[in-house]
């Protein structure tokens, strides 16, 4: 298999068998903030928002991570909960309790992009 990626918004099956997948991560993900912002596609930037936590606090951010590349249930909460008020869609009361430990988190998140930590 070639060591290099494809270009841009090409077949992304090679990714999950390139073996600099986890080095060439980042590079991805702006390859994908620049397709987006080419065909003006809403992008919700979760690298972006989660490395600002990895940089803040490593200890916190591994708690909500499986890997180094995947999210535990934990995160998962928190993308979804992002994801549920990107669209404009409320938690109801019978599940804040369940989602406390994520709610927190998210705030964390919100307060770390007020503050605009430099990324990168």
């Amino acid at each position: 298999m070639d060591a290099s990626p494809p270009q841009a918004c090409s077949c992304l099956s090679w990714l999950k068998n390139w073996p600099g997948y986890a080095v060439a991560f980042p590079r991805y993900m702006q390859i994908i903030r620049d397709c987006a912002a080419e065909v003006q596609a809403p992008l919700i930037d979760h690298y972006t928002r989660w490395d600002r936590l990895r940089k803040y606090s490593l200890s916190n951010y591994r708690l909500l991570m499986r890997d180094s590349m995947h999210l535990n249930r934990y995160g998962n909460m928190v993308m979804g909960l992002d994801l549920l008020r990107r669209f404009g869609f409320e938690l109801s009361a019978d599940k804040m309790d369940y989602c406390r430990e994520g709610l927190m988190t998210q705030c964390i998140l919100d307060l770390l992009e007020k503050q605009a930590l430099p990324v990168g």
